[in-house]
């Protein structure tokens, strides 16, 4: 159960694809028993019993011992390495914990469910999947967090399951397949789950991922014990066939963040992904309702009361991604309730919760420029990851001021010259369906914190941090925000003024907002922290980190600088020595290359030893034996590597070998892990060649480096620029 150590009095904890958790099974692993009992949902607590606090999701708690003059005595009370604890998990994590009948229930990525005493830390029960294998399809493996009620632990699944957990045991009580209500919703058609579900009045409410994969979105409701409690799901775009759906290869508008939900009505809001094809609309004219939209549902029917777009024919992956927000502010000098959503396209909205209406529209809190995509290429401002991603935003009641975490980092994106081309290796996944794309080179990106006045609809400030904002925010009765940034720091901040009161290092990126909750009047602040594979560091952590007033105020070691996929270049100081990555054997004309794939931030993590875009060189001599070995250290992405002619470049597909047998196992697919996989080939013609990730997308993206046969070489070299 890992290793327990103690301090400041308490304890202190440190440390693909779901083939499946059998229908039925107890996968669950218990420790000490904890006092998790059932209980009946309701917005005001001294816990966190739904995603966003509340069910308006705006992440503003009613505590208060935290203040702006005693928050400097802020340290760490307990925290756990959920690497630690169960070797299978990867790193990165974006989990956002609740806290019910002082209980923290988490997620980690691999759908790991972890359930401890929330101001101790004890590990009370581990619930694990019975078997994990590569994520092929997608490369993902994060989870958002979980849903509570009629005591238990509700969590969607990478292969598309909804999982029922006892909350006191950790004991499995049900698993469903979503394709038994909604057969097309498999992975093999291109869908995953990567959300936390809502579980309102008896209802579980869940969305799904997989826009990009040219999936049809969809919300669906079940009961607490899993049965279907709509007949049937509200589809967010047209049946397969007709409207702007027509061609078979279109599709999107998911839901990939948890629905928000109006008490006093029954109405849900959610915020609706982008189109597919991404960046080629030839074959889906017109608005593409209802993508990169607001919709209201009724909850107890499933019928639309609303629905708002916010950008209409989308070319540039500009999803309404994060939960809208439900509050009343004083909009105009006069209190009214407000739906408020910041968009991918870097632009803020705001209607009126009864009708839609629009409040305020297309305020901008990023650089906008995006013309459309082109095969060659185009810079677009902001790139694919926003905007706002699914960070989510916070509302603060006493000041009337809502915070938007912005990212500033351009793309490259690529178009598809005509529909045949925009189909590539013959399955889901985003390169299958027009998303190419590159990182800008020589711009470094950065985060925003924009506040936004409630009454005028205009910006009061907007702050420049190192890091885009991944994480999120979430405030306090005395108008403080937390987040959390790339660069590894948890932040105080003043909501009024902007400035920054407290700060500290976690040691890893963070992508996931706090957690605050409050037992015996002492206040708490949860916090995942592991970042994400586009995140600074690359998301090799997974760790959750609890503080509190008189807690340890010992700081981490900072998390490793990187480019955040800037492409740009990174401190060769924390590469491997070059003497490492070949050896040579001359007197039997062998060589051995080292390939470090997802080795640090470059291009998002698409690069061999920290290089990208044939920035690296191997030299080779004529007719020697070359054993290539490719380590995977992204933790997260699947890579690969097989040898390639130079004029691979710009392909996405249809790959050819240069040299018989040059190639890891399943070269599409790739793999994840910390084994190691190597392939041997005879180097008998001179050339310049690539040593190329075949996972889609990921070579077009610039994951490749340079391998040169040279007749006059004597030995292997490698060089960089």
């Amino acid at each position: 159960m890992g290793k327990v150590s103690r301090m400041l009095g308490a304890a202190v904890l440190t440390g693909v694809l779901i083939a499946g958790c059998t229908n039925g099974k107890d996968s669950g692993t218990v420790g000490n028993k904890g006092k998790a009992t059932e209980t009946t949902q309701k917005t005001e607590t001294k816990g966190w019993e739904t995603f966003g606090f509340n069910y308006g999701n705006t992440r503003h708690v009613p505590y208060n011992q935290i203040t702006k003059d005693n928050i400097k005595d802020l340290g760490l009370v307990w925290s756990a390495d959920f690497k630690e604890l169960d070797k299978e998990i990867p790193g990165g994590n974006q989990g956002f914990p609740l806290v019910v009948n002082d209980v923290l229930y988490t997620t980690t990525s691999y759908n790991h469910i972890f359930a401890f005493e929330a101001a101790t830390g004890k590990l009370l029960w581990h619930w694990k999947p019975d078997s994990i294998g590569s994520f092929k399809n997608f490369g993902l493996n994060v989870n958002r967090g979980v849903a509570y009620g009629d005591g238990k632990v509700y969590m969607l699944t990478l292969d598309n399951k909804i999982v029922s957990v006892n909350a006191k045991t950790g004991k499995t009580v049900k698993i469903v397949k979503i394709s038994d209500a909604i057969p097309e919703v498999t992975a093999e058609n291109g869908y995953y789950e990567t959300t936390a579900p809502i579980f309102y009045k008896g209802k579980l409410l869940i969305g799904c991922s997989g826009a990009d994969n040219g999936v049809r979105g969809f919300v669906m409701a079940y009961n607490a014990d899993l049965t279907p409690a709509w007949d049937e799901p509200f589809w967010n775009v047209p049946p397969r066939g007709t409207g702007w759906m027509k061609n078979k290869f279109s599709g999107g508008g998911t839901v990939w963040m948890p629905v928000t939900i109006d008490e006093e009505t029954g109405i849900m809001y959610y915020s609706v992904a982008n189109p597919a094809p991404d960046f080629y609309g030839e074959d889906r004219q017109g608005d593409n309702k209802w993508t990169d939209s607001v919709v209201a549902l009724d909850t107890n029917t499933g019928k639309m009361v609303w629905a708002r777009q916010q950008v209409s024919h989308d070319l540039w992956d500009y999803d309404t991604a994060a939960s809208p927000l439900l509050y009343k502010a004083t909009v105009g000098g006069k209190i009214r309730k407000v739906v408020s959503v910041g968009t991918k396209g870097g632009e803020w909205f705001a209607y009126d919760a009864k009708t839609g209406k629009p409040i305020y529209e297309n305020v901008s809190f990023a650089k906008i420029s995006h013309p459309n995509p082109t095969p060659k290429g185009t810079l677009v401002y902001p790139g694919a990851l926003g905007g706002q991603n699914y960070a989510p935003s916070t509302y603060d009641p006493a000041t009337n001021i809502l915070l938007i975490p912005g990212i500033e980092q351009p793309m490259i994106i690529y178009a598809a010259k005509n529909q045949k081309d925009n189909v590539k290796n013959g399955g889901p996944g985003t390169s299958d369906f027009g998303t190419t794309m590159a990182a800008a080179t020589n711009i470094k990106p950065y985060g925003t914190v924009t506040a936004i006045d409630l009454n005028t609809g205009k910006k009061l400030y907007q702050n420049k941090v190192s890091e885009p904002m991944r994480g999120g925010f979430t405030s306090n009765a005395n108008s403080i925000a937390f987040y959390g940034g790339g660069d590894g720091y948890l932040v105080a901040m003043d909501i009024k003024t902007g400035k920054k009161l407290w700060k500290f290092q976690t040691g890893a990126p963070i992508a996931a907002a706090p957690t605050i909750f409050e037992k015996g009047g002492k206040d708490y602040i949860a916090i995942s922290v592991g970042g994400t594979s586009t995140s600074s560091g690359g998301g090799k952590e997974s760790k959750i980190m609890v503080f509190a007033l008189g807690g340890n105020k010992t700081q981490m070691k900072a998390a490793a600088a990187s480019d955040n996929g800037a492409g740009h270049g990174s401190k060769k100081a924390s590469l491997p020595k070059e003497g490492t990555w070949i050896t040579n054997d001359a007197a039997n004309k062998k060589a051995e290359l080292l390939l470090i794939s997802g080795y640090n931030g470059v291009l998002s993590g698409m690069n061999f030893n920290g290089y990208g875009n044939g920035d690296m060189t191997f030299t080779v001599p004529l007719n020697w034996e070359i054993k290539v070995d490719l380590q995977n250290k992204s933790g997260q992405m699947p890579h690969s590597v097989m040898v390639v002619p130079e004029n691979t470049k710009g392909k996405v597909k249809d790959f050819k070998l240069a040299f018989k047998g040059a190639q890891t196992p399943d070269p599409l697919a790739g793999f994840i892990g910390s084994k190691t996989q190597s392939f041997t080939f005879k180097a008998d013609k001179e050339g310049t060649y690539l040593l190329w990730c075949a996972v889609p997308g990921h070579g077009s993206m610039g994951m490749y480096v340079t391998l040169v046969v040279d007749g006059k070489a004597k030995e292997t070299t490698v060089t960089h620029k």
